[in-house]
């Protein structure tokens, strides 16, 4: 499976003019795989990943203040007759890079907001950003979606980029 990572640019439901000034503002989201828009909210930027057994969701804050806690959202939700399997080691190792400082490097299942075979998972990664200018985290989404006569681990790749203030 490939783990290539793929930038997404934002577009706004009102027009490219105001997703050209919302980049500027906030940076971009990426997750591997992606292959559908990025679409932004009122409160945070949102990506998602659309594949024939799951969707991808990585939430992140529109607006970062230097020394504050933000959370960032990491989901994924099962399509289907696909499911969460419960037992699978799932996990999101993370990564701060350029001006993000995580608050753990590493989530477990035990860790999750959601952890639901229907549903599917859902994490929250906090961070910090000590000063103002870009910052990005790295993460590694590992976890297993079964059918009945199959289970398919699977590794994703996802990074968030902010501007703190």
């Amino acid at each position: 499976m490939s783990t290539s990572t793929h930038s997404f640019l934002f577009r706004s439901l009102f027009g490219t003019a105001l997703a050209a000034t919302f980049c500027v503002g906030v940076g971009t989201v990426h997750a591997s795989n992606m292959d559908s828009d990025t679409v932004s909210g009122t409160a945070v930027a949102m990506a998602t990943a659309n594949e024939e057994r799951f969707t991808l969701v990585v939430e992140a804050p529109k607006s970062v203040k230097k020394g504050k806690k933000a959370v960032a959202k990491v989901k994924m939700i099962p399509k289907g007759e696909w499911h969460m399997n419960l037992v699978f080691p799932t996990s999101l190792s993370l990564t701060g890079t350029e001006n993000a400082e995580m608050a753990s490097a590493k989530l477990k299942a035990k860790d999750a907001t959601l952890m639901d075979e229907q549903k599917g998972l859902e994490f929250d990664v906090e961070f910090t950003a000590p000063k103002a200018g870009s910052g990005k985290i790295d993460a590694k989404l590992k976890f297993a979606i079964c059918i009945e006569s199959a289970c398919s681990p699977v590794t994703e790749k996802l990074n968030i980029d902010f501007e703190a203030k």
